[in-house]
């Protein structure tokens, strides 16, 4: 993978769009103004490439617009300006995010758009085999924080079987694994991967998956409404298998007639999407 352009950069002066220019007819240009989809530099589900925004969920959202027949951007912003963007009205769509109560109240939720895997990283020399929390007794663990991965790691931490060594940003515990200053890492797998072979970190391995969720968009409650929300959904559910969307379970509520997760520090922090 290409490393994103300013993929680490603290502050963001400007602010990064793509438009899609999906064909659709003269009634669907009247019926459904053009689309902005807010997000932030998180990859690999969205960062910034070229000037350009990229990612998985960028290319399914962007996909799903063209088969729907929407006319849609995305905007790269700071997680909290995207937030406040949707928020406010001034942008339609967030992505990508994990469902809660509190996100319930100012937004609605698309079908799942990616499984998140959240897991343990080691050493390669660490013979560990996770088959449950408990077998990291003893560690040292480092997370992100506070996040939605922090608040579920400290979820299977109740015991106080280990040690949480908390961290402002997702980068800072690999680099203190593979110097050895921490036992083990908990991460998004997918995040965490890219973080190692986009930093050239030797050594490192993936131990297992201890919980795994959703991703969603989260569309404005006050600028969407139910016909767009279910053409776009629809279009979701079209789209060819590498895409790499959920397969849909049919014992499993989507969208917005499911049960969400329970508020978590990710979001009253305003932290990132769902790391």
């Amino acid at each position: 993978m290409k490393r994103p352009v300013g993929l680490f950069v603290s502050s963001i002066s400007a602010v990064l769009i793509i438009f899609l220019c999906a064909p659709v007819s003269a009634d669907d240009r009247q019926e459904i103004a053009p689309l902005l989809f807010a997000t932030q530099e998180f990859p690999p589900y969205a960062y910034t490439e070229h000037g350009r925004p990229a990612g998985t969920v960028v290319k399914a959202v962007l996909a799903a617009c063209a088969e729907a027949g929407f006319p849609c951007s995305v905007a790269v912003y700071p997680w909290g300006r995207a937030q406040s963007k949707v928020r406010n009205g001034q942008a339609d769509g967030l992505f990508p995010v994990v469902r809660t109560r509190s996100r319930d109240r100012w937004l609605r939720f698309s079908v799942p758009v990616s499984t998140v895997e959240y897991g343990f990283f080691v050493h390669e020399n660490d013979p560990v085999q996770l088959v449950s929390a408990a077998d990291m007794a003893g560690y040292r663990v480092s997370v992100y924080g506070p996040s939605n991965t922090s608040q579920t790691l400290e979820a299977l931490n109740r015991n106080r079987m280990f040690t949480i060594d908390r961290q402002p940003a997702s980068l800072t515990g690999f680099l203190k694994l593979e110097k050895g200053r921490v036992d083990a890492v908990f991460s998004n797998k997918a995040v965490g991967e890219t973080l190692i072979s986009l930093h050239n970190l030797r050594g490192l391995r993936y131990a297992g998956t201890a919980a795994t969720t959703y991703y969603y968009v989260g569309f404005s409650r006050k600028t969407i409404r139910d016909p767009v929300l279910k053409r776009f959904n629809e279009a979701l559910r079209s789209l060819p298998a590498h895409y790499g969307l959920p397969v849909p379970d049919p014992l499993r509520q989507d969208g917005d007639d499911a049960q969400p997760a329970s508020a978590g520090a990710e979001e009253q922090a305003g932290n990132a999407a769902g790391e």
